[in-house]
């Protein structure tokens, strides 16, 4: 999710594997890409300070060049542990598990080893290098931010790392249970937007989807195209949604008319909470034409009405909140969202 864990946090972990005689093998793959909006930096399991009364549980650190550095194709990673934990039965763990069951850990040319070691030699270049690196990525974050803000689409804010995740469930078709149709939807023409389904990732319910703001050479561009894309597609779809809902309420505010003026039940003015009696169609009498998107008030025809006398029905159109007996349907005024 992007999160940064402080000290006290870091610590907990470690005495909890130490409590249960487990192992603290600690994945900092993105350590060097906290973003520069983030108040908490990054703490290494290897710089974590041992205060009286911690466990210190056996520690190892992941890391590698994909993430930070930008070298994905490399494929080159580091295993790291503490100096004062390194003894022979650790390295043997290590050599064993590298040997016997990863053995893509000694994939790894010279070439590329000595490529990797003069970067992380040149310390000037280095530091400078990372630095860019996550101004870039919070450039991007913040464009990203703020378009799912402004299109009222809920998200997490990462603080560091390169992706970020969204709930875009409001899309979800109802056979839709694993989020894979809305990610064909939005993977095909005209939108072209390939964002990574949270069904790959074990999430909690369809809809979650996670985007990446840093596999762009002009990452803050690219970042803008994709809200321009994801607002066209919000737009329609919602526009789409709004449309249905609101031809649903057309036909029920249909049937609930029809049924007030057949027959002797009284029914309330929503805007003036004032019940009125209704009357029954006479013979011949024709249905208003504007019985559509309509609510119901009673009003007099002119003063000279008499008590014997049928009331007057008008029909009022209303943009507001609107109301049939007890039934309650609200919407935004833009017809973006409707509630029952």
């Amino acid at each position: 999710m992007g999160s940064v864990a402080d000290v006290n946090e870091l610590r907990a972990i470690r005495n909890w594997c130490g409590m249960k005689r487990m192992w603290w093998i600690s994945d900092e793959i993105y350590g060097c890409s906290v973003h520069t909006d983030c108040n908490r930096p990054h703490i290494s399991a290897l710089s974590l300070p041992l205060l009286e009364g911690d466990i210190d549980s056996p520690t190892l650190v992941l890391w590698g060049f994909s993430k930070d550095m930008a070298l994905s194709g490399m494929r080159v990673g580091l295993i790291m542990n503490v100096p004062r934990q390194r003894d022979w039965k650790l390295v043997e763990t290590i050599r064993h598990a590298a040997t016997k069951q990863y053995s893509i850990f000694s994939m790894v040319s010279p070439v590329a080893q000595e490529l990797c070691a003069r970067m992380l030699d040149d310390e000037q270049w280095l530091a400078g290098f990372l630095q860019i690196s996550r101004e870039r990525l919070t450039a991007c974050k913040r464009i990203l931010c703020d378009g799912l803000g402004n299109l009222n689409i809920p998200y997490f804010e990462p603080h560091a790392g390169l992706f970020l995740w969204c709930d875009l469930t409001e899309f979800i078709e109802p056979d839709d249970q694993d989020g894979l149709g809305l990610f064909d939807k939005l993977k095909s023409d005209p939108y072209r937007m390939v964002v990574s389904p949270g069904s790959c990732f074990f999430a909690d319910k369809p809809g979650m989807m996670r985007f990446c703001y840093a596999w762009m050479a002009d990452g803050e561009e690219a970042c803008r195209e994709v809200v321009r894309r994801l607002t066209d597609f919000t737009h329609e779809t919602r526009k789409g949604a709004w449309r249905s809902v609101k031809e649903s309420l057309i036909l029920r505010l249909r049937l609930q008319s029809v049924r007030m003026l057949s027959n002797n039940r009284p029914y309330a003015a929503p805007h003036t909470g004032q019940f009125c009696a209704s009357r029954p169609f006479l013979s011949g009498e024709k249905m208003p034409d504007s019985i559509d998107y309509c609510n119901i008030v009673r009003s007099s025809a002119d003063s000279s009405t008499t008590a014997d006398r049928p009331s007057t029905l008008k029909w009022e159109a209303i943009l507001g909140h609107w109301a049939v007996r007890d039934r309650l349907l609200r919407y935004d005024g833009i017809g973006q969202k409707a509630l029952r």
